[in-house]
């Protein structure tokens, strides 16, 4: 469960074994009972793990034979993230960059052995793409490119309260990058990257969560990189009412176009066995995606028919209601 906000530092880190520069004081958001409980055991027990000198805000744990999890905290209270380093025959590939906090660069040289390097996005969420900046060239679906462009040296303004305090981790705030222009490239759906012989990665479009979301097929491993699609805490897959406010495309954020790419996507299922979401529980069976689909189907047939709903205030300071479908197993799509 959550950890009560009575612990302390020590206590908090002592429970999660933290072995980064990263102190967490606070929790931002909810983190479901099952996955905080997982992340725990995997960080305390898994064998792999490792912090490097180059980059101490980043755990490191092999979880194939050529792929790399990398762990990071959420520096504004959400959840805490994965990013994912692979390595083939004659190229690698990161896919997302978190806060940038630490030298990414140089952490996936170390790993990769000073290989040329491919850094894709899988969506512009302010902990998936603030570490571009440390690459020189950033991929990503074609509607995304135009939000990396948008970058500057303020993306990281909205970490710290307005007395300058940290929000819910403390760190150096030198570790964080200095912004400097990068190259964005943005592809289509279908666009295929040749990491060496035999060794290919495609880009598919969701949507859904964004307007601008994709994930990761690398058909080597078989398996999907999936990002905010889909998550064992809460999954805001896609929208009933228009994200006005976010600026956003309603075509490519509502539940029957996101029903439609995930049935797609299913449909797929020969190509990859196992899933690593962007958040908590990774190296699912590809199975929770059609649990994730009948979640969606009930939405679709019913908005009104949720499990549960919570009322609440909004970022804009209005009430709000926050609708939950259960994902069998699998915790919850809001709404």
């Amino acid at each position: 469960m959550p950890i009560p906000s009575g612990f302390s530092d020590y206590q908090m880190h002592d429970v999660m074994e933290n072995a980064m520069a990263t102190r967490r004081f606070d929790w931002g958001c909810y983190v479901y009972p099952a996955s905080w409980a997982w992340l725990r055991d995997w960080r305390k027990y898994n064998r792999t793990k490792k912090v490097y000198d180059c980059d101490p805000y980043a755990e490191v744990y092999q979880v194939r034979e050529n792929m790399y999890a990398i762990f990071t905290e959420n520096l504004n209270g959400g959840g805490d993230m994965w990013q994912y380093l692979i390595i083939g025959p004659q190229r690698a590939m990161l896919v997302d960059t978190g806060f940038g906090l630490g030298n990414y660069k140089a952490l996936c040289d170390t790993i990769t052995g000073g290989m040329e390097l491919i850094v894709v996005n899988t969506h512009y969420g302010i902990d998936h793409a603030l570490g571009d900046c440390w690459f020189e060239r950033i991929y990503g679906h074609e509607r995304l490119a135009p939000l990396l462009r948008a970058q500057d040296e303020h993306i990281w303004d909205g970490l710290f309260d307005k007395s300058g305090h940290h929000l819910c981790v403390e760190y150096d705030r030198s570790a964080l990058p200095v912004f400097k222009p990068f190259e964005v490239i943005g592809v289509p759906d279908g666009y295929t990257w040749d990491l060496g012989p035999g060794y290919e990665i495609e880009l598919i479009f969701t949507g859904g969560h964004t307007d601008h979301h994709a994930i990761y097929l690398d058909k080597h491993n078989r398996t999907l990189l999936c990002g905010d699609m889909i998550c064992s805490s809460m999954t805001n897959c896609a929208s009933i009412l228009p994200r006005i406010s976010r600026g956003e495309d309603p075509a490519f954020t509502n539940f029957p176009y996101f029903r439609e790419r995930l049935a797609y996507i299913i449909s797929r299922g020969n190509e990859f066995d196992n899933i690593f979401p962007g958040h908590y529980i990774m190296d699912v069976d590809k199975a929770v995606l059609t649990d994730e689909l009948r979640a969606v189907d009930a939405i679709i047939a019913n908005p009104d028919a949720y499990d549960f709903k919570q009322d609440t205030i909004g970022r804009n300071g209005q009430p709000r209601t926050i609708r939950y479908k259960n994902i069998t197993n699998f915790g919850v799509i809001t709404y």
